[in-house]
């Protein structure tokens, strides 16, 4: 959530920002103080996190130093593109939204760090199944029919094999409405050493837009990927190549 607003809240405001009933929301405040991972200041009533967050996952930054810049070059494909940004991964059934950077556009669709959609039903979900064999996708689909909340989710699922194998063969996966009414993502695959939970990067924004920006998108997503020496599009239609995209 602070990931997100990136600035202090009060109880009220955390309170009703994640969904928790506010006494809830105090006593975990309270917890978070007293364990050294979030400032309290009693005159504005706020909380907001303390540098102790930040040394805890300096060692991951220190250990897989070509990560460490993942936030800014984010912001630089939000910049590029004009859309919504998102780093995911993988959980269980599911694409979790790590990180997100906003285009700064108001009354748009608001990207929370920490979502879940199905991998089933976003464009990040079919790149981080990529690699899954045909069996291991079709237990996931089952899974998501059976468990899955939302009626277009369990609807779409079945679609998903299909959409893995289109990734496979371009290098990307493009989703028109499938995770959220009206909402496109193009997603790309970034490729960590194995055992290590693997990463998915995409772009986001109304349908009607990024049909306009695929090229553009592309090619930030591929700048993205190059800059992190891991470049993850091996393969683009010929109606689709640039400079920049390349096989």
């Amino acid at each position: 959530m602070f990931a997100t607003v990136q600035r202090p809240l009060s109880v009220t405001a955390i309170s009703k920002h994640t969904g928790m009933p506010q006494s809830s929301t105090s006593e975990l405040l309270q917890s978070l103080v007293m364990l050294g991972y979030l400032d309290h200041d009693s005159r504005a009533r706020t909380y907001y996190p303390t540098l102790r967050i930040g040394i805890l996952s300096a060692w991951m930054y220190q250990r897989h130093e070509q990560f460490g810049d993942i936030p800014a070059q984010m912001s630089e494909v939000a910049e590029t593109t004009g859309e919504n940004v998102i780093l995911a991964m993988r959980n269980g059934i599911n694409s979790q939204y790590v990180l997100g950077q906003q285009a700064g556009r108001p009354n748009e669709y608001c990207v929370e760090n920490g979502e879940i959609k199905p991998l089933t039903s976003c464009a990040s979900g079919w790149a981080l199944m990529a690699y899954e064999s045909d069996l291991e996708i079709g237990k996931i689909i089952r899974r998501v029919q059976a468990e899955a909340e939302c009626e277009l989710h369990r609807k779409l699922a079945p679609r998903a094999l299909e959409e893995v194998k289109r990734f496979r063969e371009v290098g990307y996966a493009i989703s028109s409405g499938h995770s959220k009414e009206g909402v496109s993502g193009v997603a790309i695959r970034l490729r960590l050493p194995a055992g290590r939970n693997q990463l998915a990067l995409s772009v986001s924004g109304p349908i009607d837009r990024i049909k306009s920006k695929k090229i553009d998108i592309l090619n930030a997503l591929c700048t993205f990927s190059k800059k992190l020496g891991k470049s993850q599009i091996s393969l683009v239609p010929q109606d689709h190549q640039s400079s920049a995209v390349t096989q």
